[in-house]
């Protein structure tokens, strides 16, 4: 049968096409076979990179997936780096790294300091000028033949870079700067566990010449505990060509070291040596002239550099490991620097490093909301701050001192809980050592000097009480209570009975110091309580610390009642009755709560002043206390949020004070608008986020929340200023001369208080004696999120669903598949994954 004029023009269409397809083929291979010689090169190159673990952190980033990019930089799309993009950052941004006894930091200028136990244990030489922050460790990069030099790090030879990179990591920190052609990356981090830190140094040649390059690396020791100028004449340098190694050697026989893995062409342990005379290490003497003159022994301003001499093909690469060091001995100090000759070794060393990092961070909780900044931070930033900066360094780039402070210890300990429980418990029975018979507690000690304060702040010894609750509410190992501490000046006792103890010794004080005004007398001040700056009468009395007695013996009486103890219980509520009374009494008349009341009656924090008229404090504790609920308790809050919220999240009182005040005390004296004067205390915001969720109102708390995130906070760098990967201390507020301004990043509790609030009252994934709780409050924005927790031996990965796009209101859970008649989720205790879906709604 003839084919119709459709089927034929039908068939010529599909042969057409056939043709074509084999063209683009024949073409497709055509390319590849004229360009197999430039891809294969490509092809082996890149597979002997993916081999070696830390190879990627060597090289500047390609194309990669990033978010909240700014001006100064970038998160990966993961958050797991956050990528400095230029050395002219607002401020230093600096990163912390530590394994608990060894540690450094490190800013994105190349700037920063090593240091042992403790930050104020020195082994490196800083300068504390913030502003110029041009004092660390630095390693030069010279070309022999034009003389002409710069350092892999942007200081201190601050050459303009024609590409420089600063990728912070968790654990690690890598510096790629390019200058003349010459490309240097450099990854420092510290090993897992002995006190020695890492430095891997690659250089590339891209010119399309031979090249002679000479590496200079250096450093100036500092010796801690000097009685005088004179005793550094006792330490002795030394050079050790074997090893390559210079060893720093100290009165009590300690030993200080920096080592290279290649052969030394020279050296120099003479810090006037190295830098000549009228110079600095912007443009020292010997890397000017290119050679070192071998100097060892005693001298007054100890140092080290290390010459290593280089030959460079073209497209040539180099790749050394520095080391820098602290041990007991000399002995031990060789037998680290042969460990880290080899580069497989220090790979080796990176991912164990990596692994901890991961074991801290992901396997014990990770969130994933619709907010990313909220993710990243939470997931990895803030939890390495509260370990790296509040537990191991003890300190940070704005606060070197070291000591440890007996309340920020031991709230930083809590960020262990979900993480490795034994850690924080460690920690609170090392706070309970340093309390006194009477209850209070040592505000800080010093590991070097052992040197030590008793407490003047009158809120230290109720965190004592706070934490031991809050690790009973993730274990319920209620065997940790009867172990016996001792005191500072008694024999020991139970950690039940230091709890009392504590509790009692701010209860006390209510009736037998309190100030009085007809009967109302509060716990005193004393120094202090949360507010440190509130210094003025010690006899005054602390309306807040009354809140903060109110709540932590209601906690404890729990804690009580989970040991039968039900009359002790009875009577720590019955304690604190007349005091909620006397607090509640004190609102009366008014429209909220006052902070301080005199000896003599006077009452600060209230609206006939003309400054320091409410206190933001006073109010969310209030809530929190549950000194004031319902209708009542969300008024109270909406004249907060009238007064006190502000853009950059609630401050801390309004109106700032003007005039000096000795009665009320330091924060008189605060410039208005900064810190604890009219400025954003970021802890204290925390606070009131809680007091909003008590409440429910979500979409206050993640308001106050979302402004208190460095990522959004990012976006105004030039006034924000600090780093946007972790939190500060402070922001300046709307009296301040820059509005906005962050100040003591790393510092503090705040990051802490951040990732407590989020997880546990935001998305509601609560520990309480009874289990893990589940009670979400969320923007109704929020579609679902997802927690992965791990608690008591068991592993919950929790689905929360909100299709009605509310702000609170479990309606079912299901756990495994089957539903459960309670918010609280059942405890299989073999660490296996258990399944739970959380749908949002009206109880049922």
């Amino acid at each position: 049968m003839a084919k119709s004029r459709k089927q034929k023009k039908k068939i010529k269409r599909k042969i057409k096409r056939t043709k074509k397809i084999k063209k683009q083929k024949r073409r497709a291979k055509k390319r590849l076979k004229t360009s197999k010689k430039k891809i294969r090169p490509v092809r082996q190159k890149a597979q002997k990179i993916k081999k070696e673990p830390m190879a990627s952190l060597l090289l500047p980033l390609n194309k990669v997936k990033e978010i909240f990019r700014t001006r100064y930089g970038f998160f990966l799309y993961d958050g797991s780096e956050y990528v400095v993009t230029g050395p002219d950052s607002p401020a230093p941004w600096a990163n912390i790294i530590t394994n608990n006894n060894y540690g450094f930091i490190v800013t994105q200028t190349g700037a920063g300091f090593s240091f042992k136990k403790t930050i104020a244990d020195k082994v490196t030489s800083w300068g504390a000028n913030l502003n110029t922050d041009r004092s660390g460790k630095f390693f030069y990069i010279r070309d022999n033949r034009t003389q002409e030099f710069f350092s892999a790090s942007w200081n201190p030879v601050r050459k303009q870079p024609q590409f420089y990179e600063v990728r912070n990591g968790i654990g690690y920190t890598n510096i790629t700067n390019k200058v003349n052609d010459t490309i240097s990356s450099l990854v420092c981090f510290v090993a897992k566990e002995e006190p020695v830190e890492i430095w891997q140094l690659r250089v590339r040649n891209l010119q399309k010449e031979a090249r002679s390059i000479s590496i200079f690396s250096y450093l100036e020791w500092v010796f801690p505990g000097l009685l005088n100028k004179k005793d550094e004449s006792f330490f002795k340098t030394s050079f050790n060509q074997g090893l390559s190694a210079i060893f720093a050697h100290s009165v009590n026989n300690s030993v200080k070291f920096h080592a290279v893995n290649k052969p030394v062409n020279s050296f120099t342990t003479d810090k006037q040596a190295f830098l000549g005379m009228y110079h600095d290490a912007s443009h020292p003497r010997v890397v000017e002239k290119g050679m070192c003159f071998k100097e060892e022994g005693r001298y007054v301003d100890p140092a080290a550099c290390l010459q290593i001499d280089l030959d460079f093909e073209p497209g040539g690469e180099h790749e050394l490991i520095f080391i820098v060091g602290a041990s007991s001995d000399e002995k031990t100090a060789q037998e680290i620097i042969k460990k880290y000759k080899n580069i497989k070794d220090v790979e080796a060393e990176f991912s164990s490093m990596g692994s901890r990092w991961g074991e801290y961070l992901k396997k014990s909780m990770v969130i994933k909301t619709p907010d990313e900044g909220a993710n990243i931070l939470n997931n990895n930033w803030f939890r390495y701050q509260a370990i790296s900066g509040g537990l191991s360094a003890k300190g940070c780039y704005y606060q070197t001192d070291g000591l440890i402070r007996f309340r920020d210890f031991i709230l930083n300990s809590l960020i262990f809980l979900p993480i490795d429980e034994q850690v924080t418990k460690n920690n609170i029975i090392e706070c309970a050592k340093r309390q006194f018979a009477d209850g209070n507690v040592l505000a800080w000690w010093d590991i070097l000097s052992e040197k030590s304060q008793k407490s003047n702040y009158s809120d230290d010894c109720l965190w004592l009480v706070f934490a031991v609750c809050e690790y009973l509410k993730e274990t319920a190992s209620l065997s940790m209570l009867k172990e016996k501490i001792p005191y500072q000046d008694a024999a020991p006792e139970t950690l039940f009975d230091h709890c009392l103890k504590a509790i009692n010794k701010v209860a006390d004080s209510v009736s037998s110091k309190g100030p009085s005004s007809g009967r109302m007398s509060m716990p005193v001040i004393m120094g202090g309580d949360c507010n440190r700056k509130l210094d003025g009468d010690e006899q005054n009395g602390s309306v807040w610390l009354g809140q903060f007695l109110c709540y932590i013996t209601e906690e404890f009486s729990n804690v009580c009642a989970s040991l039968k103890e039900d009359k002790l219980a009875a009577k720590l509520i019955k304690q604190i009755m007349p005091l909620k009374d006397k607090i509640n009494k004190l609102k009366k008349g008014t429209q909220w709560y006052p902070r301080v009341i005199t000896p003599k009656g006077a009452v600060i924090g209230r609206q006939d002043k003309k400054d320091g008229i409410m206190f933001l404090n006073t109010q969310s504790w209030a809530v929190i206390s549950r000194l004031i609920q319902d209708e009542e308790a969300k008024d109270l809050m909406d004249l907060v949020a009238k007064n006190l919220y502000k853009n950059h999240g609630p401050i801390v009182l309004s109106p700032c004070y003007n005039t000096p005040n000795p009665e009320i005390g330091t924060i008189t004296y605060l410039p208005c608008g900064i810190q604890e004067n009219g400025g954003t205390n970021v802890v204290f915001a925390c606070w009131a986020v809680w007091a909003e969720i008590m409440l429910k109102r979500a979409y206050n708390a993640w308001d106050i929340y979302s402004r208190l995130n460095p990522v959004h906070r990012a976006h105004r760098a030039d006034i924000y200023e600090m780093e946007p990967y972790v939190s500060s201390c402070y922001i300046d507020g709307p009296d301040a001369g820059k509005l906005g301004q962050a100040r003591n990043s790393w510092y503090g509790t705040s990051a802490f208080w951040l990732n407590k609030i989020l997880t546990e009252h935001i998305l509601g994934i609560k520990p309480t004696h009874k289990g893990l709780s589940i009670d979400p409050c969320i923007p109704a924005r929020w579609k679902l999120f997802k927690v992965y927790r791990h608690f008591r031996g068991t592993r919950y990965v929790i689905d929360v669903i909100n299709h009605r796009h509310i702000s609170f209101g479990v309606a079912e859970i299901t756990v495994d598949g089957k539903k459960i008649h309670s918010n609280t989720l059942p405890i299989f205790k073999d660490e296996k994954s258990h399944y739970v879906r959380v749908v949002m709604g009206r109880p049922a």
